[in-house]
């Protein structure tokens, strides 16, 4: 089966055993398309076989939620793909990279993970000293080299929170977190 979708041209039969549908990505919109022709120049096309289970799946959702099966092909895509790395500023962005290829336990590991007790403490009294006067130039380096280090293990965490949700696992309660204190 090959259909058209996003210039509202319908659905065509081609065979029964797979479902063939081209997927052109729009600057913001995704359309699948029966060939690989388009007015824009900023598409680019990948090709994907579809169950006919799933071809249908996506036709009945588009049914039961009144839209187009582009808007929920789009929906879906989006709703499978890792939240946008690029929301993390580029100077974390390596450290939380890594965290795509765990698996479920080792984000769970990550989520759980705590700032060291002796570095904490360490921060709170210079970011206090800081406070009531300026900082001498070690203590000041001292100080970013451990903020760095406690907003990569935040970015750490809540990212592997948003994985964890994402393949469908529930992120630990406000008991679990302050048991595992």
């Amino acid at each position: 089966m090959q259909a058209r979708i996003g210039g509202g041209s319908g659905i065509h039969r081609v065979n029964s055993c797979s479902t063939y549908a081209t997927i052109t990505l729009l600057a913001a919109k995704t359309v699948i398309a029966l060939d690989n022709q388009s007015d824009s120049a900023m598409t680019q096309t990948l090709t994907i076989q579809l169950s006919e289970t799933t071809y249908d799946q996506l036709k009945r959702a588009a049914e039961l939620t009144h839209q187009s099966v582009d808007a929920v092909v789009e929906q879906s895509l989006l709703g499978g793909l890792p939240s946008l790395l690029e929301e993390i500023p580029p100077a974390y962005q390596p450290d939380v990279y890594p965290l795509l290829r765990m698996s479920e336990a080792e984000l769970r590991a990550e989520a759980q993970r705590w700032f060291p007790a002796e570095r904490w403490a360490e921060y709170e009294q210079l970011l206090e000293q800081k406070r009531v006067s300026p900082l001498s130039d070690p203590a000041q380096a001292r100080l970013d080299v451990l903020r760095h280090e406690a907003d990569i293990l935040t970015f750490r965490k809540g990212y592997a929170a948003v994985l964890l949700k994402r393949r469908g696992y529930a992120p630990p309660t406000l008991a679990e977190l302050s048991q595992a204190a």
